[in-house]
């Protein structure tokens, strides 16, 4: 009788050892599959975060993907930054405004490594501009809009290309504005020439006169008529 109840105990034994390898075995299988799934293996339908930051290998920040403030106003708006190893910003792609106080206004904005504005792209319901910068604020710009005046406001259909010496100097502006192109020249010192539909102000009575496509209009410094054709 005891032979045969130490033959039980025996098997029991050997039973619950069976069951704590069973048991051990599917653990590391287990383990095993969850680290042979790589990150990629799991779609994610979406990521809800308020900020995103891209670093290299050295842990720098290079791309930020935030909402970001507007000095002086109430609001924040959407923004991709992309920065230098310096940690300066060279890429700012924006969505720009507020519905409740400015139309919204896509921007693309290209920095060099001094800070300075050298490219920027922008576009909205009324229009797009381009505007190109030199390297430094001594140099000179050139402005391409359509639709879009250089203050980001909606313009009477017009389309113009503007060339600057400097950031103050503006040397040739070529523009078309409804059904109303004009070439005009200006030297730094003042000195203009407008060639094609010229707006003329009379002081007194106070009337304003439009010259013909097929007219050249000069103007001195204080931007009184020197001399026209045809007259």
């Amino acid at each position: 009788m005891n032979t045969l109840e130490s033959r039980v105990e025996k098997l029991e034994r050997q039973n619950r050892v069976l069951k704590c390898a069973g048991m051990l075995a599917l653990a590391a299988v287990s383990c095993l599959l969850l680290m042979g799934q790589s990150p990629g293996d799991k779609v994610w339908d979406e990521l809800r975060t308020r900020r995103l930051t891209v670093v290299d290998e050295a842990g720098k920040e290079r791309a930020r993907l935030s909402m970001v403030g507007v000095p002086d106003l109430d609001y924040r708006e959407p923004a991709l930054l992309l920065f230098s190893e310096s940690a300066k910003v060279k890429v700012d792609l924006r969505i720009a405004g507020d519905e409740s106080i400015v139309p919204l206004m896509p921007m693309l904005r290209m920095l060099d490594e001094d800070g300075l504005l050298r490219v920027m792209l922008e576009t909205g319901a009324g229009g797009s501009s381009l505007r190109l910068s030199g390297p430094s604020k001594g140099c000179g710009k050139v402005n391409i809009y359509a639709g879009l005046d250089l203050q980001g406001g909606v313009g009477a259909q017009a389309q113009g290309v503007q060339l600057w010496s400097d950031w103050k100097t503006k040397q040739v502006e070529r523009v078309s504005e409804s059904g109303a192109p004009r070439l005009r020249m200006e030297d730094p010192e003042g000195y203009a020439m407008s060639l094609g539909v010229t707006e003329l102000l009379t002081p007194s009575p106070g009337t304003t006169t439009r010259r013909s496509a097929a007219s050249i209009v000069m103007f001195d410094r204080e931007k009184n008529v020197t001399w026209e054709a045809p007259r």
